[in-house]
């Protein structure tokens, strides 16, 4: 058992053949991160992968940056821009808190309902019901808020955008961000930062849509990294 870093951009598969030869070893990832986020990727390896579900239910830590006065429809970067307020401040009010949520899950996610991802169902425009996630926030901590040039944001974004494989809407995505960096190439954009402990199988883009509903103010994750694995208390845990 080992952790590996998953850069931003890349799937979790990538990232494991990155990191590994063709060696006849069998390995695969427990938890995956998104495409848009980066970070700790627990590996197991050999006779290891036999017990992969076990952990799936470990509670991770993470650090993700919100980006106030813009939502998009996928609650992160890879997705195209639905509500622009720019420019805005940061909402005055603190709505995270420790305890437990109930959160629809992001409609662009892999999550299967009627044996269909949730992405599909969207993209199709097909009518169902998304489904609500249970998970707590065990422990945050709030980092000094920060300011951007949004071209700068929509630059690296791109860049990003670009690196992902696979059926994305890249072309369309990037579209829409170039749509808003031409009305809006001179604003900086506010973004708060969190570290926040979390229980297994939290979706953190969840909480995008949360806060953006609790401040009537448009929000987007940013940035998402999961923090290093304690690897020696988890074997100790099994």
């Amino acid at each position: 058992m080992r952790t590996i870093y998953k850069k931003r951009g890349e799937s979790n598969l990538e990232c494991l053949n990155r990191h590994f030869p063709k060696d006849g070893i069998p390995r695969t990832y427990a938890g995956r991160l998104d495409e848009m986020a980066e970070g700790a990727l627990l590996i197991l390896e050999g006779d290891e992968c036999k017990e992969a579900k076990k952990h799936w239910y470990h509670s991770k830590t993470y650090r993700v940056s919100f980006l106030w006065g813009l939502s998009t429809d996928s609650l992160d970067a890879l997705g195209c821009i639905t509500t622009c307020a720019l420019p805005t401040q940061t909402p005055f009010k603190e709505s995270i808190y420790t305890g437990k949520y109930s959160l629809p899950i992001p409609k662009y996610s892999a999550k299967p309902v009627d044996g269909i991802a949730l992405w599909e169902h969207t993209q199709k425009e097909n009518i169902v019901t998304v489904p609500l996630f249970s998970g707590e926030i065990y422990s945050w901590e709030k980092m000094p808020d920060i300011q951007h040039s949004f071209t700068e944001v929509v630059k690296e974004i791109k860049n990003t955008v670009a690196c992902v494989s696979g059926n994305f809407r890249k072309k369309e995505i990037i579209d829409s961000w170039d749509f808003y960096n031409k009305k809006h190439n001179l604003v900086l954009v506010n973004m708060s930062t969190y570290t926040l402990h979390v229980s297994a199988g939290f979706y953190i883009r969840s909480l995008a849509q949360y806060l953006a509903n609790e401040n009537n103010t448009p929000c987007m994750i940013y940035t998402l990294k999961r923090m290093p694995i304690d690897i020696a208390n988890l074997k100790e845990t099994q």
